[in-house]
């Protein structure tokens, strides 16, 4: 149970610094309920009293669906909820662009046609494993905290960047675990788009980064740089589909996402 102890509150490790898109427990996929009251009533020996909020739990977290099955016992309540969006996309990409509305198809067919009409050259960079290439990690966290500062209106400064790059958690975990992929989009051998996840063990990938270069904006390279990731993936890989974590972006629901949530659940131990 990695928890950490602030203030009288107990609360799951990562919360706030990660950029992690779910957090939980750590256990085996056959863990039963009794394992979880078993954990909680240690933990009421160890914290009597203190108030526990655990956040970013996911709706098909275990932990998540005892503690909502048994919130009267344990004395839990449900604070928060917030949509993150999968999108499964099946075999071929013709399938996975036929589930698509007529409005996003028609979208992601005046992408390409721009992208051609222009004569812009379009290549996809995948990065499978240990972030190695020191080049192409400055590229991504530069378009990603350029999109973080555009994202709430306002400009950040280097030490931003020097945060994402040295400070993060999810830039060490790019550049030791061999489950990460990274996928970068280049028009016209500009990075023009990027998303950063780690394979999970369901034939999925869920991605806590995912920006855009907004000199690049009128090209939508974002869902391009989906549309181009579904097929690698679909040719390259068994993955089928991809977690583009919390957020309600529009973009999400437009390339096929379906919605789950993460919930912010409390209790008093």
């Amino acid at each position: 149970m990695p928890l950490t102890l602030s203030h009288h509150q107990l609360s799951l490790f990562g919360d706030n610094i990660s950029g992690a898109g779910h957090l939980d427990f750590i256990y085996p996929q056959d863990v039963s309920d009794s394992d979880f009251k078993a954990a909680f009533d240690e933990l009421r020996i160890l914290h009597r009293g203190m108030m526990m909020k655990l956040d970013k739990l996911n709706e098909r977290s275990r932990l998540c669906e005892w503690l909502r099955n048994n919130m009267d016992e344990e004395g839990a309540k449900i604070e928060g909820e917030k949509g993150c969006y999968k999108i499964p996309f099946g075999e071929t990409y013709d399938e996975y662009f036929q589930q698509l509305t007529k409005n996003s198809k028609a979208n992601m067919k005046k992408c390409y046609n721009r992208i051609n009409k222009t004569g812009t050259h379009m290549e996809l960079n995948v990065i499978h494993g240990p972030f190695s290439d020191l080049h192409s990690l400055k590229e991504l966290l530069q378009v990603y905290t350029k999109r973080q500062g555009e994202i709430i209106h306002r400009s950040i400064n280097f030490g931003k960047y020097l945060k994402n790059r040295y400070l993060s958690a999810l830039t060490w975990a790019m550049e030791q675990l061999d489950s990460q992929y990274s996928f970068l989009l280049y028009l016209n051998g500009e990075l023009a788009a990027v998303m950063t996840g780690f394979e999970m063990n369901d034939h999925g990938i869920v991605f806590p980064i995912v920006a855009m270069n907004s000199d690049w904006q009128r090209f939508s390279p974002g869902k391009v740089m989906i549309a181009e990731s579904v097929k690698y993936l679909q040719e390259n890989t068994d993955i089928r589909y991809i977690d583009l974590s919390r957020g309600e972006e529009r973009y999400k629901r437009e390339m096929g996402g379906q919605k789950h949530l993460n919930f912010t659940c409390t209790l008093t131990l």
